[in-house]
């Protein structure tokens, strides 16, 4: 039987900021939100695909890296204006 209690081990967080404010964000495909965000409860140690979309602008992405028990930030500019 596997220990219900949710432990900062093996997660992070992500805190995600863009230039403009405003873009929805997706991590690993899965929309979180829009900008500016912090995702908690991030898996660590392994890579996580970042993608930022807004009207009018070509979608951003990255990968991004998060440690146990830290909040690492990501800063997109969107994408060249459409």
């Amino acid at each position: 039987m596997q220990d219900s209690t949710l432990s900062m081990a093996g997660l992070g967080q992500i805190q995600i900021r863009t230039e403009p404010p405003g873009a929805v964000a997706f991590l690993d495909n899965e929309k979180v939100g829009i900008t500016p965000l912090v995702v908690p409860f991030v898996r660590s140690g392994v890579g996580h695909n970042l993608r930022v979309e807004t009207e009018n602008y070509y979608p951003a992405e990255q990968m991004v890296m998060v440690s146990d028990s830290f909040m690492v930030t990501a800063t997109a500019g969107i994408g060249t204006y459409l």
